[in-house]
């Protein structure tokens, strides 16, 4: 089975992302079962969406280091899902980032991407 995490901000198309990975493994004939959380998606908030593909997916929730491949469309979002990573997962990193509203406002910091990868 495998286990897919998209970390994104609302109105990155993380959810449109999963559709497209559902249905492409769906035509292949696999068994999809898909799940999101979403954080004040619309406001630009968390939208974490679970992936899990194959004979023994029943439940999209992913269990911590359980993802095998995470698609990170947005840095911090990505750091956020750090603990769904598999220790042999894969990431691949979108190195853009959005900065929340807070960020931009100045009270808080927005971390490097050396920081992030590191």
């Amino acid at each position: 089975m495998k286990c897919i995490l998209i970390a994104s901000v609302g109105g990155q198309g993380g959810l449109a992302l999963s559709r497209i990975i559902a249905l492409t493994a769906k035509k292949l004939g696999e068994k999809v079962v898909v799940g999101e959380t979403l954080g004040m998606s619309q406001r630009g908030g968390s939208v974490h969406v679970y992936i899990r593909i194959g004979k023994g997916a029943y439940s999209p929730l992913l269990m911590p280091e359980e993802a095998s491949l995470t698609l990170g469309l947005e840095p911090l979002e990505t750091v956020r899902a750090l603990k769904y990573i598999s220790r042999r997962g894969i990431v691949v990193l979108n190195v853009e980032p959005i900065p929340p509203i807070s960020s931009i406002l100045g009270s808080t910091r927005y971390p490097s991407i050396a920081d992030i990868i590191t």
